[in-house]
């Protein structure tokens, strides 16, 4: 049983991973091609970046895991961003700001990275506020009910399981209470 999956391990460390460097190429093809300096180049490489982050996430598929934007996920105020330019935008961003020392020495590139950190300041400003203004306090009247009927993975889409599925839901949906849920 342990030994099961064993076959997946070369595909999971080394096919997959070479699938989705394709994608880095892509974005360092662009880059390339695209004869720009200094700034310019900075900016052609975030957006190849960003785009290309966006076609592994639909094509084939999609992969969309790992975003560069995941590399927020400790700072909730830079997250708050999300709110308003979704994940792409918040990608776009954090390769931007990443790669603007690549331009150090290029005409423009200091205000450039002032311009960077400006933005990521505002992005951390926003987030600050948002959460600063976030209501926490508890909705009177609500009670919710999360239900977990933990469905094997093997038989979760079986069709000849859908009814046994469903009424394992609503069964733990329907089950007493002291205080009955107002949202499941």
């Amino acid at each position: 049983m342990l030994f099961r999956s064993v076959w997946f391990i070369p595909f999971a460390s080394l096919v997959l991973p070479a699938i989705v460097a394709v994608y880095s190429g892509i974005a360092l093809a662009v880059t390339q091609a695209i004869r720009f300096e200094g700034v310019g180049r900075v900016l052609v490489f975030a957006v190849a970046w960003t785009a290309v982050e966006w076609l592994r996430g639909i094509l084939f598929t999609g992969f969309p895991w790992n975003l560069a934007a995941s590399t927020w996920v400790s700072v909730p105020e830079v997250l708050q961003s999300l709110s308003v330019v979704g994940a792409w935008g918040l990608t776009l961003l954090t390769v931007l700001i990443a790669s603007l020392p690549a331009a150090l020495g290029h005409r423009f590139a200091k205000r450039a990275i002032l311009v960077g950190a400006t933005l990521l300041a505002i992005a951390w400003g926003f987030g600050y506020q948002r959460l600063a203004d976030a209501n926490s306090e508890t909705v009177v009247g609500v009670r919710l009910r999360l239900v977990q009927a933990s469905i094997p993975q093997s038989l979760k889409w079986e069709l000849s399981q859908r009814v046994a599925t469903l009424v394992k839901y609503l069964t733990m949906t329907r089950s007493p209470a002291d205080s009955p849920p107002t949202l499941v």
